[in-house]
């Protein structure tokens, strides 16, 4: 495992993560682009990445430009069962803030980890989401 990144570094393996957390909506437009802009004022020659970063509300649009970066030359080996535990894990902060109830942080974190990819398989999460679905059936028939 890598270690985290700082949010400064705009390394390949945290932009990485910085996409992971934005497709779980757990950073968005409202955090992005005043981050970018902060550290864009900081640098001497900001990466176009971050450029473009600041311009874009859209999330599927942020998304491809992180991405674009990331999967940029020169390449770097990032690994899929990280980016999809990101996303568990982004998923799960959501659930923290209270932006997602439980049952929808298991369904969401079924459907990402349901390409074998990642620490738990869907199973994992769709067992929960299971049991949590017959204990409120059940106390709901009383």
């Amino acid at each position: 495992m890598t270690p985290r990144e700082d949010a400064e570094n705009l390394s390949k393996p945290f932009a990485h993560r910085l996409a992971a957390m934005m497709r779980a909506e757990l950073v968005t437009s409202v955090e992005y682009m005043p981050w970018a802009d902060a550290i864009i004022m900081r640098l001497d020659k900001p990466p176009a990445w971050l450029l473009d970063l600041t311009v874009t509300n859209n999330r599927e649009h942020a998304i491809k430009i992180v991405n674009g970066f990331v999967h940029s030359e020169p390449f770097e080996p990032l690994s899929d069962d990280e980016y999809i535990d990101e996303l568990v894990a982004a998923s799960f902060l959501r659930y923290e803030r209270r932006e997602i109830s439980w049952a929808t942080f298991l369904n969401l974190s079924g459907r990402m980890t349901d390409t074998d990819q990642g620490r738990y398989g869907c199973e994992y999460f769709y067992e929960m989401l299971d049991e949590l679905r017959r204990a409120d059936f059940g106390e709901r028939s009383h």
